[in-house]
């Protein structure tokens, strides 16, 4: 897409299938969700709208009040509406890999920059280190429950990072973690501690630092 429709760039780089992109077999499909499951859930009006219905990100002090939809692959909602009509902005949407349920280790959520303000041009409020430190708890709600967030790490990167990896063994998820909390742009939160069990959620946008930018936020699970 052009920055004439009003957005930037594709928000999500190029995976690298040598190291990062699962065999096609072991892709997790999208859940069939029955609807007696979730009868008394907020989301079910949703879901019965577009089954791909997957959450509800809603984040204080942002425009950032959106479904979250997770379709077969990654670049359909990147150009199609919630209606899934023909839409320059596209849609919030999770990462096709991910299963959504809240037990990925790593879910991953994309959104345009838009011009307009919408979908995750907020996300670049989290540069300001005022506006970080006063907004750092945010809450996904999904099908099978409202899970909270604590943000650890905010950063402008380019695409050879690979950011947006959803498999690991568990050294390799550790160094993962502490690579990407070394990145903050933000002092470090030495109340967080990242281990191996933790599970994390991404928000990945496109940025205009330079070409390929992307600006991703970075947070953990808060266990109960």
């Amino acid at each position: 897409m052009s920055v004439s429709d009003g957005t930037e760039a594709n928000p999500m780089p190029e995976d690298n299938p040598a190291s990062d992109k699962p065999p096609s077999d072991e892709i997790p499909m999208t859940p069939e969700y029955s609807t007696h499951l979730f009868r008394d859930n907020d989301l079910l009006p949703l879901f019965r709208i577009n089954p791909d219905t997957v959450g509800w990100l809603s984040m204080e002090g942002t425009r950032i009040d959106y479904p979250v939809v997770k379709g077969m692959d990654n670049e359909y909602y990147l150009a199609n509406g919630f209606d899934k009509e023909p839409n320059v902005a596209g849609s919030i949407f999770m990462d096709s890999r991910n299963i959504g349920d809240g037990s990925d280790r790593h879910t991953l959520i994309y959104g345009h920059r838009m011009k307009d303000g919408s979908m995750f041009r907020d996300l670049e409020k989290y540069q300001d280190d005022a506006f970080y430190q006063s907004h750092r708890a945010f809450d996904l709600q999904t099908l099978h429950g409202t899970f909270r967030y604590r943000i650890f790490s905010a950063y402008v990167t380019d695409t050879d990072f690979p950011f947006i990896r959803t498999r690991f063994e568990d050294d390799e998820y550790q160094i993962f973690l502490d690579q990407i909390q070394e990145r903050n742009m933000h002092p470090a939160d030495t109340e967080i501690k990242l281990t191996p069990q933790s599970r994390i959620l991404t928000l990945a946008t496109c940025s205009r630092a330079f070409e390929d930018a992307r600006f991703v936020v970075h947070a953990v699970l808060l266990e109960e």
